[in-house]
């Protein structure tokens, strides 16, 4: 998704094209080389990019658990039959205007570059991206390396402008 919506946007491509850019240039020798996963993960734009689309098309739109199957539960007031499917929605929580401003239903990245330390915390805090609290998925980090560095390659090789990969 993080492709399709830059690929879609040549506002948004070229943003990135110029931060690649700068980030990698292509030595005098012509062998490029593939940026580290550390590298990468510095640039802000690449970042906001990558987190917008977590947030905007979360890959599971809902994370289903049950009630305590002996007592039920008490959620907001109302009592929750015991064994009743309770789900959040990762989609909900991504597009909630309280939290993301009056534009939560527009794919923005430059959201995450305008916003303040605390609003950061707050998004981090909430993002349900590989679930939530103690069940949070343990191949996240993984995943995230991974996310980062291809997202990087693709649009690197990719966008219009960027030299080409040597062979």
């Amino acid at each position: 998704m993080v492709v399709f919506y830059i690929a879609r946007d040549p506002h948004l491509q070229k943003q990135l094209q110029y931060e690649l850019d700068a980030a990698f240039e292509v030595p005098d020798d012509g062998v490029e080389t593939i940026a580290t996963y550390d590298e990468v993960r510095r640039l802000p734009f690449l970042s906001a990019c990558i987190r917008e689309t977590l947030r905007y098309a979360p890959s599971i739109a809902q994370i289903p658990r049950a009630s305590p199957s002996d007592t039920g539960l008490e959620l907001l007031g109302k009592h929750i039959p015991p064994g009743t499917a309770v789900s959040t929605s990762a989609w909900i929580v991504g597009r909630d205007t309280a939290l993301y401003g009056s534009d939560a239903d527009v794919y923005r990245p430059s959201r995450w570059l305008e916003a303040t330390s605390d609003q950061l915390k707050e998004w981090d805090r909430l993002d349900m991206t590989f679930g939530y609290g103690a069940r949070k998925c343990l191949g996240r980090h993984l995943a995230m390396i991974q996310l980062w560095k291809v997202i990087a390659e693709v649009c690197s090789r990719s966008l219009p402008g960027f030299p080409p990969a040597v062979n």
